[in-house]
């Protein structure tokens, strides 16, 4: 299975997994389950959120970055453009209220696929979701 293949699927899983929680939401309130409500709030409560944003490193991929965790460019812990960490390494930066909640700066995704080692692949593997640009 190539890379794009299995992020495709990720992708898919994740999508699933955020419409089956929706769906027994709605049929727990329609049922007045409010224990099975409670357990799916839970579920999301606890859910690690891990989102990338692929691609070469600028300004305004860190402003994007901050925007989304709602930082300005001069705040403790925004994204700093340029960026201090080396451009083929991956950047973490955590949302200030929501820990649970990881925005992670990767480098732009190699242009040969299926990825040539197992690194390359784990670094694309453990996100949800992963957006990027030309």
């Amino acid at each position: 299975m190539t890379n794009l293949t299995s992020l495709t699927a990720m992708a898919a899983d994740v999508v699933s997994h955020s419409l089956n929680l929706l769906e027994t939401l709605k049929e727990s309130i329609e049922n007045n389950k409010l224990s099975d409500v409670k357990d799916a709030v839970e579920d999301l409560l606890i859910s690690r959120i891990n989102l990338a944003v692929a691609g070469e490193r600028c300004p305004e991929k860190s402003a994007f970055i901050n925007a989304l965790r709602g930082l300005g460019p001069e705040d403790e812990g925004a994204a700093l453009s340029p960026c201090p960490t080396p451009p083929e390494e991956m950047a973490i930066y955590p949302n200030p209220k929501h820990p649970d909640f990881r925005l992670w700066d990767l480098p732009p995704t190699p242009a040969a696929l299926p990825f040539e080692d197992d690194e390359d692949t784990l670094l694309y593997s453990n996100v949800k979701a992963i957006m990027g640009g030309e």
